[in-house]
């Protein structure tokens, strides 16, 4: 019996290695059927964290999407122009090995900092109390938005913040701080896999 209980355990640890822990979903039933992560990469992969920094002006939209097989962890650089009814067109997708323990560690990483319980609200604050009781607020109309997609068997998560930097210097919060440090590091894992 210690034996079949032994070997059951293993299974499950090897059934959850480079899986990501459950969490819940952020998005409503309509954003997921509309997200494009999701239509190109879910027959595929299980399991998908993508990255992307999206601006008015970028024509190209490029994500890096780190995608699951149920065995190993890949890199997809995909890149594509939307059409006028918000279709990926003139797509590109190379996909690479990466180092998996970094990767790993930065799966563990996010965890760590709370990442799957991320507020949109807390990542965008761009008030500020004077105390007087008037508000200070700030805006970039046309800045740099980082955008982190997941999905997996637990559900589909987007988080998103407009100019992190900025508006954290302007009024911090520890969620903004935290996903200005995610986004470093994951900057990092796509810069070392680039050399």
């Amino acid at each position: 019996m210690k034996l079949v209980l032994t070997i059951i355990h293993f299974l499950i640890f090897l059934d959850s290695f480079g899986q990501l822990p459950s969490f819940e979903t952020n998005m409503t039933g309509t954003q997921i059927e509309n997200s494009i992560l999701r239509k190109e990469f879910h027959d595929r992969f299980p399991t998908v964290i993508s990255f992307s920094q999206n601006s008015f002006w970028f024509k190209r939209h490029k994500n890096y999407v780190f995608a699951f097989d149920g065995k190993d962890w890949s890199l997809i650089k995909w890149s594509f122009e939307l059409s006028k009814k918000g279709i990926p067109k003139k797509q590109k997708q190379e996909q690479k090995k990466i180092d998996e323990n970094a990767f790993l560690s930065f799966i563990d990483f996010l965890e760590e900092v709370g990442f799957y319980d991320f507020s949109q609200d807390s990542l965008n604050l761009n008030e500020r109390d004077l105390g007087n009781g008037q508000m200070l607020s700030k805006q970039i109309l046309d800045g740099t938005t980082d955008k982190f997609e997941i999905f997996s068997s637990s559900g589909h998560r987007s988080s998103t913040s407009h100019e992190a930097e900025f508006l954290q210097k302007f009024v911090q919060t520890n969620q903004r701080k935290n996903f200005i440090e995610c986004k470093r590091r994951i900057l990092e894992i796509i810069k070392e896999d680039s050399n």
